[in-house]
């Protein structure tokens, strides 16, 4: 089956374009799938000896693709190929105008709300960009392809009342929740491991062990305001630094600082 553009079959690709939006309509039960493909792909592959990689650029499979989407894979897998019929809306001669022209079209179709007349989704698409999805007001009715994947056993189970309930749970818990009650389980089963307790122990140590800033201000608070006299008398008559520092039992940064009066212990010295 051919693509269809303005109404006549596509079959070579249009020179400089880039790829294209399209539309896929399922004619047995009206629903729809809106997507973009290049109509050329671009590898790159290591040459020995060289440092630049060497790049290659051919046709893709645009001809036989039937979009990336799971649900339209689905359907066609029920359905024939002549249930389908594969319009191309827009060309495009830039990438930035293939993802540019693929959102306004999804928008401009309300592709995450829009239904059909029985209550079913009427695009199949599940989100736009990855960071719209559909909406939780609008029903998600399964379709004769989805249920042709589950088992006797599943269909069953999803009738019982049990299994009615399991799923309504499921569908209200927040991905929060979820997420913190496996993180959970998996941190306690990570603490009662040899390595979790070292962990563990470490984390506690460095919890409780002084900040660098807070030694460093002990180690200031060592010199009382007569000591910090005494050292900028010794240092006038001509002493290095390192010897007064290690005199005093502080470092040799200490005793510049004192000189520069950056700690205030004395304002007349």
């Amino acid at each position: 089956m051919d693509w269809i553009y303005n109404g006549q079959p596509l079959t070579t690709a249009p020179e400089n374009a880039f790829g294209f939006v399209y539309l896929i309509t399922n004619i047995q039960t009206g629903q729809r799938y809106i997507g973009k493909k290049q109509f050329w792909s671009h590898h790159s592959k290591k040459v020995v000896g060289k440092r630049n990689r060497k790049h290659t650029t051919k046709e893709s499979d645009w001809k036989n693709y039937w979009s990336s989407s799971d649900e339209v894979k689905a359907a066609v897998a029920v359905y024939s190929n002549d249930s389908f019929v594969r319009e191309i809306l827009t060309i495009c001669y830039s990438k930035r105008d293939l993802t540019y022209g693929e959102i306004e079209e999804q928008f401009r179709r309300d592709v995450l709300r829009a239904t059909l007349p029985n209550g079913q989704r009427e695009y199949l698409n599940k989100n736009i960009m990855n960071r719209f999805f559909i909406s939780p007001d609008v029903p998600y009715v399964r379709t004769k392809e989805t249920l042709a994947k589950l088992s006797s056993s599943q269909q069953a189970r999803c009738n019982t009342e049990d299994g009615k309930a399991q799923l309504a749970a499921a569908l209200t818990k927040s991905h929060s929740q979820e997420a913190n009650i496996k993180r959970s389980c998996s941190m306690q089963s990570f603490l009662k491991s040899e390595d979790g307790k070292v962990a563990h122990k470490r984390a506690i140590e460095a919890a409780h062990k002084p900040d660098a800033s807070i030694q460093a201000a002990a180690t200031h608070r060592k010199v009382s305001p007569e000591g910090a006299i005494a050292i900028k008398e010794r240092k006038l008559a001509g002493e290095s630094t390192s010897v007064i520092a290690k005199d005093f039992g502080v470092s040799v940064v200490t005793v510049r600082n004192i000189l520069n009066n950056k700690y205030g212990y004395c304002s007349s010295c």
